[in-house]
């Protein structure tokens, strides 16, 4: 099969911004997949290979930021993303973070990605 490009265009739905777990998650989802993703957020772009890239990126709560993978998995590797990311929130019913306060720095709760 031939490589493609696939794009997404995503918001960061819950209150908080984009930190280590949940960049974490998003890396691991696409490990062992034929695919680059690329996170684009304003002029700027990060490897999801690469968890300081993105927390560099800053993306805080409501940004619209763009996917983009590359490969023979490269809509695969976008599916993932979002799956893994939907299968780890433990946001309220309110949308407010459900986690404990005191661990906001490394809360899974805090960013979903919604297309």
């Amino acid at each position: 099969m031939a490589p493609t490009e696939q794009r997404r265009t995503v918001t960061l739905a819950y209150p908080g911004s984009l930190h280590a777990q949940p960049a974490a998650r998003a890396r691991e989802a696409v490990r062992g997949l034929d695919a680059a993703v690329v996170l684009h957020y304003g002029e700027r772009q990060a490897s999801l290979a690469s968890l300081v890239a993105m927390l560099a990126l800053a993306a805080g709560e409501g940004a619209t930021v763009e996917l983009v993978a590359s490969g023979c998995d490269a809509g695969t590797a976008l599916d993932a993303v979002l799956s893994a990311s939907a299968a780890t929130s433990t946001a309220s019913p309110s949308g407010a973070c459900a986690a404990p306060k005191t661990s906001a720095a490394t809360c899974a709760a805090c960013l979903a990605w919604r297309a």
